[in-house]
């Protein structure tokens, strides 16, 4: 899930099944700047996050510059060993 709090900031809840199991479900932990790609597919660019701060295990905030509002974009996330989707983010 992801939230867009404001036109610099991002905030993203990465869930998992961690043992095949859609009824124990687990946070996501641990990930640095780099299992992060933004980009502002309106534009067709990438969007530079300046930080990432995990708040609580698995729920981290994204600072980023200002984006205009109403234009869309596309979040991926990576790690090794897990096919995760990227999500489509409208910018507020």
């Amino acid at each position: 899930k992801v939230v867009v709090d404001s036109d610099t900031q991002l905030t993203a809840e990465i869930t998992i099944v961690g043992d095949g199991s859609f009824c124990s479900p687990q946070k996501l932990d641990g990930l640095t700047s780099a299992a992060f790609a933004l980009t502002n597919v309106t534009l067709g660019s990438s969007v530079t996050i300046s930080s990432v701060t995990e708040t609580t295990p698995g729920v981290y905030t994204l600072v980023i510059p200002s984006q205009t509002t109403s234009e869309l974009g596309s979040l991926a996330i990576t790690k090794a060993g897990f096919d995760i989707p990227s999500v489509s983010i409208t910018f507020a």
